[in-house]
């Protein structure tokens, strides 16, 4: 897929996440599991099951897919719209290499307790450098610094639709080399319910309960 595919779900995606944020709510489980996509552009966010107002940030535990969950939260600080911001940027990285995030780790305890450290996927060489820089805002450790969902529409807006970006993106799809991954049409999303955060953390050994299903993923539509 193109970079200018790309950027056009990219901004499908912002676009729900900022209707959602403007509506002062929290969606507190996106993931690219829940990105449903229409055709080979047109993707929308799904799964409204978990969707909160920002007025009710009471803390009851974590619940999502544990490379999307911000590192805040796994800590026992509540959902806020920046913690969606983290998830989305990591479906940044997601759409920019065509393979689910920590495809090659478990999701355990010490995935976690690496990503509350400071973990973050890694991006390759070929992925332009404004990309880079603002997918891995969106995944700051200081919840504070990641760009609003109004903001970053903007901006992927612009990347869309300027000369000067879209020259930057077309020299990207020259020198990306396309290859195919092992895990580039095996997206397998792990559903996580932690009541005790302390015992996620804690425990570089725990074995975690989960459910796991095969389900409809935009990362099959990428490569």
């Amino acid at each position: 897929m193109e970079w200018k595919d790309k950027l056009t779900i990219l901004l499908h995606i912002i676009f729900d996440l900022q209707t959602i944020h403007s509506q002062n709510f929290i969606h507190r489980d996106l993931h690219s599991g829940n990105i449903l996509q229409n055709s080979q552009t047109d993707a929308n966010i799904a799964d409204l099951g978990l969707l909160k107002s920002v007025d009710t940030p009471e803390y009851n535990g974590v619940y999502g897919v544990l490379p999307y969950i911000a590192p805040e939260v796994l800590i026992g600080k509540p959902y806020t719209a920046a913690s969606d911001i983290y998830s989305f940027g990591i479906i940044m990285w997601e759409i920019s290499s065509g393979k689910p995030s920590y495809y090659d780790r478990k999701h355990d305890g010490i995935l976690a307790k690496e990503i509350y450290d400071g973990l973050r996927p890694t991006f390759a060489k070929e992925i332009p450098l404004i990309y880079v820089q603002l997918a891995n805002q969106c995944m700051s450790a200081n919840a504070s610094e990641r760009p609003s969902a109004s903001d970053l529409q903007e901006y992927i807006d612009s990347w869309a639709k300027k000369a000067f970006y879209i020259k930057i993106f077309k020299d990207a799809d020259i020198n990306i080399n396309k290859h195919e991954s092992e895990s580039s049409n095996n997206c397998i999303n792990t559903m996580f319910s932690y009541k005790s955060i302390a015992r996620l953390i804690g425990s570089e050994h725990t074995n975690l309960k989960d459910s796991s299903e095969n389900q409809f993923c935009i990362l099959d539509n990428l490569m």
